[in-house]
């Protein structure tokens, strides 16, 4: 009885949940803009579970002959 209980409300608040980040997850994707970053210029990024200390940057290029990528 208790166990029903606690499943019965246990799925619509995984299911509240879900959709908060859903919502969360487009808003920001939406707010956010794009932009192309130039030679070692640092684009900072939050990964998986919220770890905000992420950095990337472009450190080289090549240009190929036929103008494709390798």
């Amino acid at each position: 009885m208790l166990f029903e209980r606690v499943r019965l409300m246990a799925v619509p608040a995984f299911g509240l949940l879900a959709a908060s980040y859903l919502v969360m997850l487009i808003g920001v994707s939406l707010a956010s803009e794009e932009r192309v970053l130039g030679l070692n210029q640092p684009k900072r990024f939050c990964g998986a579970y919220l770890d905000c200390h992420r950095i990337v940057s472009v450190v080289g290029l090549e240009r190929h002959r036929d103008g494709h990528r390798p």
